[in-house]
């Protein structure tokens, strides 16, 4: 079955379609993991082998999905910081109509 790496998919997408992905991706990552570690062919090395490869794969997408979602946490807290930033302005421009007109 063909693989997403997701660490190509970090910067091609919005980070809320990339958290999705990468949700997904560790969803499947922790199942067939699980699978493994409770079939009887998860002792042998080969089965080892398996489990570990399945246990570095999940851990991986889930320091992605943790990046993703700081960075997404990242980018709310600049857009509410532009947003207020701005609306000192607003309100001083207004004051002066106002202050303008009452005079």
């Amino acid at each position: 079955m063909p693989t997403l790496d997701s660490s190509m998919l970090v910067g091609s997408i919005g980070s809320s379609a990339n958290a999705g992905i990468l949700q997904t991706q560790l969803n499947r990552y922790q199942i067939q993991l699980a699978d493994w570690c409770h079939c009887p062919s998860g002792t042998t090395p080969e089965g080892k082998r398996k489990i570990a490869d399945l246990q570095s794969k999940a851990d991986a997408a889930e320091a992605q999905l943790k990046q993703a979602e700081a960075a997404r946490s990242q980018q709310k807290v600049t857009a509410t910081s532009a947003s207020s930033d701005s609306a000192p302005a607003r309100v001083y421009s207004t004051l002066g109509s106002l202050i303008d007109v009452v005079v």
